[in-house]
């Protein structure tokens, strides 16, 4: 039975080395593991640092850009154009009105003289004849 102990006592000495090989190494694999993210946590903050320096060198250089175009012969073209064009929507604006008044006043003229003409569509009875034009010596007629 000495002998079972004994070769019992030294399988559970075997067991407790290998279980304290496996702890050792998943200790070294952890700490390996943990430094590593350590690392890739700073590079992700570096990468984090960096992007916002991009995004806010783009918007600097956007904004350059926005102004640069407003500043640019093509900003200034279409400014003007559109400054022409609606000035000639004014002026058309006005003419018509202009029209319009014009148009009404026309009317109005022509309903005068309808009322004026006689009803029969004959002439006016006026006593007074036409008189022929003077003649003036040395004229050419």
């Amino acid at each position: 039975m000495k002998t079972f102990w004994s070769t019992l006592a030294k399988i559970l000495f075997v067991l407790v080395l290998i279980q304290a090989w496996f702890l050792v190494e998943f200790y070294q694999n952890n700490q390996t593991v943990t430094a590593e993210n350590i690392q890739l946590e700073q590079q992700l903050l570096a990468a984090n640092d960096s992007l916002e320096s991009l995004n806010t060198s783009l918007d600097v250089a956007n904004k350059k850009i926005e102004t640069l175009e407003k500043n640019s012969i093509d900003g200034i073209l279409k400014d003007t154009n559109k400054a022409v064009i609606n000035s000639w929507e004014a002026l058309l604006n006005t003419v018509e009105g202009e029209l319009k008044k014009a148009r009404k006043s026309i009317d109005s003229t022509i309903d005068e003289i309808r009322k004026e003409l006689p009803a029969d569509g004959g002439e006016f009875n006026t006593d007074e004849k036409e008189t022929p034009p003077e003649v003036i010596k040395g004229e050419r007629t």
